[in-house]
Order: structure tokens, then sequence, then C-alpha cells
């Protein structure tokens, strides 16, 4: 089984999604503490047998898509916009 998780590859694209969203908390206080909060959920959960892959999306690309679908920038809107833009990607080939 595998899933999906938003993936900042550098403390730039890291800290637009963090200055973009309300759940600022969310992100923690800095990049190095982010990313091995998201490994370490990455490993924690591969030992249920579930694979998190990383995909890494466009911070202004989220910021329109918010305004566009009228939702703050939250947690659930990211996991919708990793959704439906993973989605949309899939079909398309990418």
């Amino acid at each position: 089984m595998a899933d999906h998780v938003i993936w900042c590859k550098n403390e730039a694209i890291w800290r637009a999604f963090k200055d973009l969203s309300e759940d600022k908390d969310h992100f923690g206080p800095s990049y190095a503490d982010w990313a091995t909060a998201v490994q370490g959920k990455i490993d924690q959960v591969a030992c249920k047998g579930i694979k998190l892959i990383k995909v890494e999306l466009d911070p202004l690309s989220f910021a329109q898509w918010c305004q566009d679908n009228k939702l703050a920038g939250n947690s659930q809107s990211r996991s919708r916009f990793l959704a439906e833009t993973h989605a949309a990607d899939s079909a398309n080939g990418a």
C-alpha cells in the first residue's frame, strides 16, 4: 500500500508553504525539524507496511488553488491539493 506526503526539498520551499498556511505550527520551528519529523513519520508507517511517497508541490500553485477554491491554507487543503494534483499528474503520465 502506498500513500503520499507533501515534501519540501529545501528551506525556501518549506518557508513558502509555511508562510501560506494558517497552521504554521504544523511546519515546526525549522526546516530541519520539519524534515526530520516527516522522515520519522515515513519510517514509522513503513513498519506497518505503508509506503509514503514524497511529492514535491509548488507553493505558488497551492496558493492559487486555495484562492480559486476559496479555501484556507491548512492541513486539510494541503491534503486535498496533493490528492487532486497528484491524481491529475498520474492521469497525465507524470
